[in-house]
């Protein structure tokens, strides 16, 4: 909703929620696998 939001977030929120979820877990838990 807000412009700052939208520009710092080029990508849909239920795209790029997802993948900044993704991106930190993965790097915080190299041997989660």
């Amino acid at each position: 909703m807000n412009p700052n939001m939208k520009t710092h977030s080029p990508l849909p929120k239920p795209l790029y929620l997802p993948l900044y979820s993704i991106s930190p877990t993965t790097a915080n838990t190299p041997s989660s696998d």
